[in-house]
């Protein structure tokens, strides 16, 4: 997040590096070049926005990736679960020496499936279609929130 955020576009003070002299609106409350000021992050929050809302779907598909420790982990302990719970108790999931969902896929293929649709569903969820268009991400924005907390920052 701090990379794509804060070391890629979001970066350090908005003087002018000959005179010194911050742009007008700069550092606080409105400034309007991109630097790492809370004005500047304030200014460009549509930016900032995408950019956190990018760098989170990516992360979390880097996590939920089917060759990554945490997908093994969570496959591993529905496993067990599979192995070690009666039918009742597990409705999704079957008894077998080799747990099955109740569809006959294995665990892994199931798993596999739903995540392959997170990105898509974070689009959807945040306001944007299932086509895939963003329309600004209206359902994950807190802009007067965060603009208040961002400018509470020297």
């Amino acid at each position: 997040m701090e990379k794509v955020i804060f070391k890629t576009y979001f970066h350090g003070k908005c003087q002018n590096s000959k005179t010194g002299i911050d742009p007008p609106g700069c550092p606080n409350p409105d400034c309007p070049v991109v630097c790492g000021t809370p004005g500047s992050i304030v200014h460009f929050y549509n930016d900032f926005r995408l950019r956190a809302f990018t760098a989170t779907v990516h992360g979390m598909e880097s996590i939920i990736n089917s060759n990554s420790a945490a997908f093994k982990q969570v496959e591993a302990n529905i496993e067990e679960v599979a192995r070690s719970t009666n039918r009742r108790a597990m409705s999704r999931f079957i008894r077998s020496p080799s747990p099955t969902c109740a569809n006959g896929e294995s665990v892994r293929a199931t798993l596999v499936g739903w995540f392959r649709r997170f990105h898509q569903l974070m689009i959807v969820a945040c306001g944007g279609t299932p086509e895939g268009k963003l329309n600004g991400l209206p359902g994950c924005s807190w802009e007067q929130e965060f603009k208040s907390y961002i400018l509470s920052f020297p």
